[in-house]
């Protein structure tokens, strides 16, 4: 049987708030109301493939015993034979963009110093998780007072959050639906999962209430629906007397979370629910990344299926190789790394419109701004590399990172082999 487990392990015991959801464990049985969701693709170490996916049961308790035998997969309808199935690390860097939609008014600001407190925090632990972030902001009150769009500048976040400045809220409710409405405007990457963090202490305005000042044509379901059809995840971090938000939360396959509760526990409980999720590898048949993926999991003695279609090579997709070396403190490429480097420039040649951006990144040995121009040095040499191959120049952008972007903790020499790593971001298809 598949069971629902916390991490650790520990005795069975039934759940007795929301938040305990994760903790509990519970035996699932054939006829058990499992949710199976493939959330992504991971397709940075082509042609070996990761189908990124979550299993919860019916109080959304993560299961994490799965093994080989439990679960098929299939790619563009032909079965394919799992290699691995493991938990997510930091090696996946799956792409997520979070867009916060924060009621800023005045009994909110706790709550929104709590968020600019938390953030640094929050992403560290969604990096060494394996997720390769963003963020935006929407503000509202009775109307949507401002947009930020994504950004992966941590500092420009803060500075968003900072200019926030909370007033009125007398007339009680307030326009959150509208204010989810406005993420579905934003600059989400094309392959990366899309979730909306509701902050609010406050009631909503809904269609034909009449009740303040708020207007908004949408219900719990008709905003529901729109999200669904930009596939956006909305997780709740609301009064839970207010019905409505765990509905929307549940019907675009979110979370909610009390807002009493001490923020930064509930950032800690988000994080473990965002990276509750698996990576189910094959070895792809295709000699060169498609243009898209179908694919199919199916648990078979539950008889869940869940299917999704990807748009591989998009404009934001990542390749990642990590066996571009350089001798330390060089930046010449050893003759190791040419086969790596000679499949990226093969795709390149069969689809000559392709721009992309190679980034390089170092570990945190050294000097920050040696580190800097080190990256940025590896990075030239990549794309000089590519260059003599046949790859227009104007086809290659070049930036270094040095160690601001770690993967992995620098902690170790294995952590430090996987921030030692050079990066390619399609720019065009």
């Amino acid at each position: 049987s598949l069971q629902a487990q916390p991490r650790g392990g520990g005795q069975p015991q039934a759940p007795t708030t929301e938040t305990e959801h994760l903790k509990s464990t519970a035996v699932l049985t054939i006829d058990s109301a499992l949710h199976v969701h493939i959330r992504n693709i991971d397709i940075t170490r082509f042609p070996t493939v990761g189908i990124i996916f979550d299993v919860f049961d019916r109080d959304y308790r993560f299961i994490d015993t799965l093994d080989h035998s439990d679960i098929l997969i299939k790619e563009n309808n032909e079965d394919q034979e799992i290699v691995d199935l493991a938990l997510i690390t930091s090696q996946n860097r799956i792409p997520v963009d979070f867009v916060f939609v924060i009621d800023h008014t005045g009994s909110m600001r706790d709550q929104i110093d709590a968020v600019r407190q938390n953030i640094d925090e929050f992403t560290r632990k969604l990096a060494h998780k394996g997720i390769d972030y963003r963020l935006g902001l929407v503000v509202f009150d009775d109307n949507v007072r401002s947009r930020h769009w994504m950004s992966d500048d941590i500092e420009e976040f803060k500075s968003w959050i900072d200019a926030i400045e909370t007033s009125g809220g007398g007339d009680k409710a307030e326009n959150a639906l509208e204010g989810l409405r406005a993420t579905t405007g934003l600059n989400f990457r094309s392959s990366a999962n899309r979730v909306a963090v509701l902050v609010t202490d406050a009631p909503y305005h809904r269609y034909n209430d009449e009740r303040g000042h708020g207007r908004t044509r949408y219900t719990e379901r008709t905003i529901s629906v729109l999200l669904n059809r930009y596939d956006v995840r909305v997780f709740s971090i609301s009064d839970p007397s207010i019905a409505g938000y765990r509905s929307i939360a549940e019907m675009t396959g979110g979370r909610t979370f009390d807002i009493r509760e001490p923020f930064a526990d509930i950032l800690d409980e988000f994080v473990e629910t965002m990276t509750s999720l698996y990576t189910a590898t094959y070895r792809s048949h295709a000699y060169l990344i498609p243009d898209s993926i179908e694919v199919e999991l199916r648990v078979p003695s539950t008889g869940k299926v869940s299917r999704k279609s990807f748009a591989v090579l998009e404009v934001g997709r990542k390749l990642v190789l990590e066996n571009i070396r350089f001798a330390y403190n060089r930046y010449e490429i050893e003759e190791t790394s040419e086969p790596e480097l000679d499949y990226l420039v093969r795709l390149m040649l069969t689809r000559p419109t392709m721009r992309v951006k190679i980034e390089g990144h170092t570990d945190s040995r050294g000097d920050f701004l040696y580190n800097l121009n080190l990256s940025r040095r590896r990075a030239e040499s990549v794309k000089r590399y590519m260059v003599g191959k046949g790859i227009e120049e104007d086809r290659l952008f070049t930036i270094g990172y040095g160690e601001t972007r770690p993967t992995a903790p620098n902690e170790t020499e294995e952590g430090r082999r996987r921030n030692r790593r050079t990066e390619f971001v399609i720019l065009q298809k």
